[in-house]
């Protein structure tokens, strides 16, 4: 199997990307949620690659010049488990750090346990609770942040 490869998002990636979104997210976003998303210069987006398949992908936004969310990260069920969610975590992180951001949050379900897991490993804390913050099903989110200062 050839390596994974971590690169920006392209407009080309979006077909691809809302296919992922439909397989990992009950309220996935649309193409033109990507478009809108790819088109405003605060966001900034990467994709995971195996043999030129998109594979996975993340996404975020700064506010506030110092302050990094990230929108979502999904990857394809078929190729998890292979560090891919790590990786595009990574990335995110090096983006914000390499950006000057004083942090970088996002949510997550509470029974989301492996993303949690990833998350942790990358250095983010739980520092909240969104109550009924998910539908389809209704469920907490935590907030997760990393922190950089």
């Amino acid at each position: 199997m050839s390596e994974i490869k971590i690169q920006d998002f392209l407009e080309t990636d979006i077909k691809s990307a809302v296919k992922i979104e439909e397989m990992c997210f009950s309220k996935p976003w649309s193409e033109n949620s990507f478009k809108s998303a790819l088109e405003n210069q605060y966001s900034k987006f990467f994709v995971a690659k195996k043999s030129d398949v998109l594979v996975g992908f993340s996404g975020m936004y700064t506010a506030a010049k110092s302050e990094g969310y990230i929108y979502n990260i999904a990857v394809n069920p078929i190729f998890r488990k292979q560090g891919i969610g790590t990786a595009l975590t990574l990335k995110l992180l090096e983006h914000s750090k390499k950006n000057h951001l004083e942090f970088l949050s996002l949510e997550v379900r509470e029974s989301n346990n492996s993303a949690i897991s990833i998350y942790e490993k990358c250095g983010f804390q739980k520092i909240g609770i969104r109550k009924n913050f998910y539908d389809c099903p209704t469920e907490n989110a935590f907030i997760m942040t990393c922190y950089f200062k």
